[in-house]
């Protein structure tokens, strides 16, 4: 079986989306290829995977347009709470919160440079 490893997420302004995924999710960057790939460190522990900002090569994909990548989905405590921070930081709603019976509640965000992330929050007793 293979896991993920490694995630990366397209910036047409790394620095700027680099300040935001740091406020809201707590990441830390550091350049790994100066000016194209900067390191993320999302965390300690043996759950999750560390990724990078990479800058985007092209044009931005219209907000509204079908997903045409994987979605990376980030475990939260508190989901409404983490949605209405990420809105605060400049993101868009792209789906609003919904059980997933028995595992949790979910939801997702459009990040400032237009990218689908999810916001997940472990319940047993959602439904």
């Amino acid at each position: 079986m293979h896991r993920p490893v490694h995630f990366e997420i397209h910036s047409s302004d790394p620095p700027a989306l680099m300040e935001f995924y740091e406020k809201l999710l707590g990441w830390t960057a550091s350049p790994m290829v100066e000016g194209i790939v900067w390191a993320l460190h999302t965390g300690e522990g043996p759950r999750g995977i560390d990724g990078a900002i990479v800058r985007r090569q092209g044009a931005r994909a219209p907000v509204g347009q079908p997903i045409n990548t994987f979605c990376c989905t980030m475990e939260v405590a508190d989901l409404e709470a983490k949605l209405a921070e990420g809105l605060a930081l400049g993101a868009q709603l792209a789906m609003g919160k919904f059980a997933i019976p028995g595992l949790g509640w979910t939801g997702y965000l459009i990040d400032p440079d237009g990218n689908v992330f999810g916001l997940h929050q472990p319940d047993s007793k959602a439904a």
